[in-house]
């Protein structure tokens, strides 16, 4: 094995065991999250192409609510795993807050392109972002 591969190998390693303890086990919930992110980021920049508003700083400024979106998922595992003792309550319930923000933007987005969005659906969202922050309490 060449020294470049053995280089690539450890910090691939190295990435996975870091991205390990952030997150832990990664769950459906966790996959769920992630495709409504890369949805609201997608309908977002539709949305500001068609309004002739695109800006690589609102941009920059959408991947960097993503981002911190993740770094909040990591203190829930993280405090799941060493103040809870494993129950994962912390990381559910900012997973489950930002998933209904994020599908709440998505309709927002689609709204504004004038397409109709069924209330039910508004409704659905709404009550998941209730829901998680009342167990926030």
């Amino acid at each position: 094995m060449s020294k470049i591969q053995i280089i690539i190998d450890s910090i691939a390693g190295a990435v996975g065991a870091v991205l390990g303890f952030m997150y832990g086990e990664v769950t459906g919930l966790f996959w769920a999250l992630i495709a409504f992110m890369a949805l609201d980021y997608i309908t977002g920049v539709v949305v500001a192409i068609i309004e002739k508003r695109l800006s690589s700083e609102v941009g920059f400024r959408g991947l960097a609510k993503k981002f911190l979106i993740l770094v909040f998922v990591a203190v829930g595992h993280i405090a799941d795993t060493y103040i809870l003792g494993g129950t994962p309550a912390a990381m559910s319930a900012v997973m489950l807050f930002y998933m209904a923000n994020e599908g709440i933007s998505i309709i927002e987005n689609a709204a504004a392109l004038g397409l109709p969005v069924p209330k039910k659906l508004t409704s659905i969202m709404e009550q998941i972002r209730n829901k998680s922050e009342s167990e926030d309490e």
